[in-house]
């Protein structure tokens, strides 16, 4: 499974198409519960919640292989984006 963040965004909207049209399973983590729905009528599992929020990352993580980050703006501190997820992101293949 990939995991889409930007999901709703200028390129990742086009990503989310053709994914869907390749059947391949993706999830979203968006931060609108709104856009999570919406996500999930066209058959993608969307995930409300942020990088911030560590349950809602540890949710969408759950079965995923890769992840495509598909944001157009670093976080303030990105050292600090780094280390406090680092250990969630580098085990992504064991958290199915």
């Amino acid at each position: 499974m990939i995991l889409l963040t930007g999901a709703t965004g200028n390129v990742g909207r086009h990503l989310v198409d053709i994914l869907v049209a390749a059947r391949s399973p993706v999830r979203a983590l968006v931060r609108d519960p709104g856009n999570a729905r919406a996500l999930g009528a066209r058959g993608i599992d969307g995930v409300a919640g942020s990088f911030e929020d560590h349950d809602a990352l540890d949710r969408a993580l759950v079965g995923v292989d890769r992840v495509e980050r598909l944001l157009g703006r670093p976080p303030r501190d990105f050292g600090a984006f780094v280390r406090d997820h680092r250990d969630r992101l580098t085990l992504i293949p064991s958290a199915g």
